[in-house]
């Protein structure tokens, strides 16, 4: 080595030296002369960088401390059980206690459960479907698409409202089909038949939420099927149950004539 080199050997380490005592980055005052700037600067920024990570790295946790974290998380699991073992022994030395605990248990289970159903469940009432009967009677034509065939109009229906919607013909019965239309009641897809008899217009909506809550109606029998009815307003509601489906009429026919159609609807 000769005598430049052991210069700038002595250089770099006093500067690494001082690097190691101090917590500056700026390294050219460690630097004597220009020749050693030139050659050593490159290596002195690595080394600040080297200390700087150095600097950053988490201290390794001892043994000691290692152990203790161990033994801590140790004794919480088992003061949890013994927690849960004094209150089973309680509870068996009060079996009475536990019984009503117990039932009352069950009870919230099942209050809960109503309360979820009765909540998400949608249902309908027969001011809503009046309403909505009412605002279409005032048009010309109020079905979205018009035909005379019940067959045709329950796939139009089955394609529109996301469930099959089964056909229904009340020609028989002297009803003659305007078309259909879809709406929604409470956010839940319906289909709608639209007929038509004696200059009365009839509405017959078309639900599949079989959960859903059936409003307090009259009840009546007719033929041998049960049904639900009620007057609002001017127009007669008539509603009953097929499988998963539920059917709401509505018009301003008689309640015999309105039967009569539900009686037909339900045929097969």
């Amino acid at each position: 080595m000769d005598g430049q080199q052991q210069r700038e050997a002595e250089a770099l380490w006093r500067c690494i030296e001082r690097l190691k005592q101090s917590d500056d980055t700026d390294i050219e005052p460690f630097l004597e002369s220009e020749s050693e700037r030139q050659r050593l600067m490159p290596l002195m920024r690595l080394a600040v960088l080297v200390r700087a990570a150095l600097r950053q790295q988490p201290e390794p946790v001892s043994h000691k401390e290692e152990v203790h974290a161990k033994l801590s998380a140790t004794l919480k699991r088992r003061e949890r059980r013994s927690l849960v073992s004094r209150l089973i022994r309680k509870l068996s030395a009060r079996p009475v206690a536990t019984a009503a605990l117990a039932l009352s248990a069950c009870l919230l289970i099942v209050f809960a459960t109503y309360l979820y159903w009765h909540q998400s469940i949608p249902s309908w009432t027969p001011s809503q479907l009046a309403a909505d009967h009412e605002k279409y009677l005032l048009k010309d034509q109020p079905a979205e698409f018009a035909t005379s065939d019940a067959e045709v109009a329950a796939r139009w229906l089955s394609r529109h409202v996301g469930f099959s919607v089964p056909a229904v013909n009340l020609s028989a019965v002297g009803a003659k089909m305007l078309g259909v239309r879809r709406c929604r009641i409470k956010g839940n897809p319906v289909g709608l038949f639209l007929y038509q008899k004696a200059s009365k217009r009839i509405s017959l909506y078309a639900m599949k939420f079989p959960k859903a809550a059936m409003p307090r109606l009259h009840p009546v029998r007719y033929r041998g099927k049960r049904y639900g009815t009620c007057q609002e307003g001017v127009y007669r509601v008539l509603a009953w149950r097929e499988g998963a489906y539920t059917f709401v009429m509505v018009s301003g026919l008689e309640p015999s004539a309105l039967l009569l159609l539900a009686h037909q609807a339900r045929s097969k």
